[in-house]
């Protein structure tokens, strides 16, 4: 069988979409039959950080080097690419990234990842849901099986797209302890890259309205004193859309003098450092379709707060602390018994390596291809 996967996302700084390719990958590598292949759809314009995966000698670079980088970047961003299977020949496509491209006479898989536009369409960026309410109806319609990272996302796809619950298979992400936890010294220098100095409470992700990153700003505000000289807010990730007002927030609680450090991106290799070495994971996002920040600090042996809503609940189990995401005082007062509680820290530490253990790339690939199988699905 041949595996085609479309693999744009696997950059050197991977969103989730990224990491759940890379990882899916990684295990479908290990799960290959002796005729079994599986080509990673790139292209030359694109900084792919795929080397690691094409070691595995049954992996193969596809790259779409016969069409100009200008052209590519316009119809990928249009859905308008020429059918794959006309240049690369039949089999099984995955395409990651939620959009079906087109193919003539090729099954094709998609993997949703969320439905936050459609569940909280007011945490959308308007252009990113103008373009799914256009192409991800038809890309649903069209595949053969569709994959979702949560039982919270599928249940969502079912029932606002009148999906077969059969045809569509859940797979978690993973984030494996032994790639997350890092040394004491690994801390220490990932510390002083980014300015961060002494005891400081971590978020990561882009800085969005549906992150709730104003609400863990203010929660901060209100902390005792005493707490926030000992611990400072450390934010990290990029820009989102409509990030006026957080980053105003912000700038106005640093000017009353608050210990609150925005790291901009973060260098992937650097996140399980900064992650390892936090007091606590403050995630009190409006939405997930996952969670994997949750997942890593869980690995990282880092205790998490994060909210009682969407998919959190199904990541986090009975290993972190769970707030109600519009509730600041509620956010507040759980970071005041998180640190006041060594006993509950080492209780969640715990609890977090055990319930992690329960999801890796290998149960990710088996599903996936499970489904295949369950499905009958062949070119």
């Amino acid at each position: 069988m041949k595996y085609f996967v479309e693999a744009h996302t696997i950059l050197k700084n991977k969103s989730g979409v990224g990491w759940f390719t890379h990882g899916l990958v990684k295990g479908m590598q290990a799960e290959l039959a002796a005729n079994d292949s599986i080509r990673l759809i790139t292209h030359p314009s694109e900084p792919m950080d795929v080397a690691d995966l094409l070691v595995h000698k049954q992996t193969l670079d596809q790259p779409i080097d016969w069409m100009p980088a200008r052209l590519y970047h316009a119809l990928k961003f249009r859905n308008a690419m020429p059918p794959l299977d006309a240049f690369f020949g039949k089999g099984i496509y995955i395409f990651p990234n939620f959009i079906r491209w087109p193919l003539l006479r090729s099954p094709a898989i998609i993997v949703v990842h969320d439905l936050s536009m459609f569940d909280v369409p007011e945490y959308s960026a308007p252009k990113n849901l103008e373009f799914m309410t256009k192409h991800l109806p038809s890309s649903i319609a069209k595949s053969s099986m569709i994959v979702a990272v949560s039982e919270c996302t599928k249940k969502t796809l079912c029932e606002k797209f009148d999906v077969d619950p059969e045809k569509v298979i859940v797979a978690h992400l993973a984030a494996e302890d032994d790639q997350y936890h890092r040394t004491d010294q690994e801390i220490a220098e990932a510390k002083i890259k980014y300015g961060i100095f002494g005891k400081y409470l971590f978020f990561v992700s882009t800085l969005e309205p549906r992150k709730n990153v104003d609400g863990i700003v203010n929660a901060y505000c209100a902390l005792p004193k005493k707490i926030r000289d000992e611990y400072t807010l450390v934010l990290a990730g990029g820009r989102g859309w409509r990030d006026e007002t957080i980053r105003e927030t912000i700038h106005q609680a640093q000017l009353a003098g608050e210990k609150i450090i925005t790291t901009g991106y973060i260098d992937i290799d650097d996140k399980p450092a900064l992650l390892s070495g936090a007091a606590a994971l403050v995630f009190p996002s409006h939405y997930e379709g996952f969670g994997l920040p949750v997942l890593e600090s869980m690995s990282c042996g880092t205790p998490v707060i994060t909210a009682d809503n969407s998919s959190l609940r199904e990541v986090g189990g009975d290993a972190v602390l769970y707030v109600d995401s519009t509730n600041q005082k509620q956010l507040t007062d759980t970071i005041v018994q998180l640190l006041g509680d060594k006993k509950l820290q080492e209780k969640l530490i715990a609890a977090g390596y055990k319930q992690a253990k329960k999801f890796t790339w290998s149960k990710c690939a088996k599903k996936v291809l499970e489904g295949i199988e369950k499905l009958k699905i062949a070119p």
